[in-house]
């Protein structure tokens, strides 16, 4: 597991290959031999995805993905067809949770048609993890039906995510530590005045970020923080009033509430109580389970609901319901670094189409083999990759989060403007400013 860890941050065997999906890799066949009975499998994967631009093969090659890696371990280990390499589809690919850009899971299932020799599935499970980096295992490879597809049989995923106790500090102690560093009232507004001046200029927002170092120093502050009770209970309440169905325009990009695509089931969401790691840092563990999540939607959930937390911004519910009705409201988006995919639930494919022994129930629960590798994976891997053993520098992340909510602000309704100063846009000096434009 140790070496899982390492992996992020140095080369692998198959990023030699091609680990973005770039080009034609070697292939493990050569065109004109003969073919190797297809199986079609259910592969558990696990990988810790904080150097990749999410599990989905992205349209620009230069992007590092966890398709992009498996293609290129699939092909080495003799999993698939040359002229079925280039294009996923033709094998019949199909994931049961597609996670965002840095995002990370403990238990994700995608399936495919592969060339399985000998029928020895263990064989090349172990053919595929040596062709794939450290931080992404197969820890188990099934038979399934011919029609299974990922998608259409999850019936819910569940998530979690490590929040650390600086998301819930209040206002006067994330202003004292920007201010500590350089960063206070003036750098604010030398900070919004820029912004303002290039959204004039019709040019790209530079001048806002915060340094590295005022970073990493923030960073060390906010290592000391720790939940507040009624914050932590506040947060709790807030997360239970997301349970039900609502339309979630507002959690995800480019939908309106009239779409039919944005109303989500959400079955649970709750916090465990605040664990410090190495007597630094401080976090809690969120867990949500739901039929299916929009883009960024977990993220934007996190962070409406620890801003209103630490703030204290009102009645939970009366919030949500504003949030989730027509009115359209820009909200932020917590850093993806703390989010992984715990597990995708099967409970009707398991009760009416497994077929134990040859297709077994698609489940990892204690009682199975698999069961306590995957789960050093997401504890060692996963979780302790996150929290990094209580170094400061594992709250970066979220230290230039606070810096970009502190300075444009986080609105909670329709009524709260996301006031930027400038000199020439009338008589108050202020306009409007959309978070977004700063995040690009």
């Amino acid at each position: 597991m140790k070496r899982a860890a390492a992996a992020a941050e140095g080369p692998s065997k198959a990023a030699a290959v091609d680990p973005r999906g770039v080009g034609k890799p070697e292939l493990a066949r050569k065109p004109g031999e003969a073919r190797i009975p297809k199986r079609k499998l259910a592969l558990l994967l696990s990988y810790r995805g904080t150097q990749y631009h999410g599990l989905q093969r992205q349209t620009d090659p230069a992007l590092k993905t966890i398709e992009g890696e498996m293609r290129v371990a699939l092909s080495k280990a003799g999993a698939v067809s040359p002229e079925n390499a280039e294009d996923l589809s033709k094998i019949g690919w199909s994931r049961s949770a597609r996670t965002d850009k840095r995002v990370s899971a403990a238990q994700n299932i995608v399936a495919a048609k592969l060339e399985v020799e000998n029928d020895d599935v263990d064989a090349l499970v172990s053919r595929i993890n040596d062709e794939l980096p450290h931080d992404i295992r197969v820890f188990d490879a099934v038979r399934v039906t011919k029609s299974f597809n990922c998608k259409q049989s999850c019936d819910r995923r569940r998530y979690a995510y490590l929040l650390p106790s600086c998301l819930l500090a209040s206002n006067d102690e994330i202003d004292a530590a920007f201010a500590s560093v350089g960063y206070g009232p003036e750098k604010i507004e030398a900070c919004r005045n820029a912004v303002a001046l290039a959204k004039r200029e019709g040019a790209r927002p530079s001048d806002w970020q915060i340094s590295d170092e005022a970073a990493r120093q923030v960073a060390a502050t906010f290592a000391a923080c720790r939940a507040a009770p009624d914050a932590i209970e506040r947060l709790r309440q807030f997360l239970r009033c997301y349970v039900g169905t609502r339309r979630y325009h507002n959690f995800t990009k480019n939908l309106k509430s009239s779409d039919e695509q944005a109303k989500r089931f959400i079955l649970e969401f709750d916090a465990g109580d605040p664990r410090i790691v190495a007597d630094s840092t401080e976090w809690l563990r969120l867990e949500v389970v739901g039929q299916s999540f929009l883009l960024h939607m977990i993220r934007k959930m996190v962070a409406v609901a620890s801003e209103a937390s630490r703030t204290d911004r009102g009645d939970p519910s009366t919030l949500l319901d504003g949030l989730t009705s027509d009115d359209a409201v820009n909200l932020q988006v917590a850093p993806g670094e703390g989010l992984y995919l715990a597990a995708p639930v099967f409970d009707n494919y398991n009760k009416y189409k497994a077929q134990p022994p040859q297709k077994p129930k698609l489940e990892w629960d204690a009682t199975h083999a698999k069961h306590d590798v995957i789960e050093r994976f997401r504890v060692e891997v996963i979780e302790d990759g996150i929290v990094q053993g209580g170094k400061a520098e594992a709250l970066l992340p979220w230290v230039l989060y606070l810096w970009q909510v502190r300075l444009f602000g986080f609105p909670l309704s329709v009524e709260d403007p996301i006031p930027v100063p400038n000199p020439t846009s009338g008589a108050d000096g202020r306009l409007s400013f959309s978070p977004a434009a700063a995040e690009g």
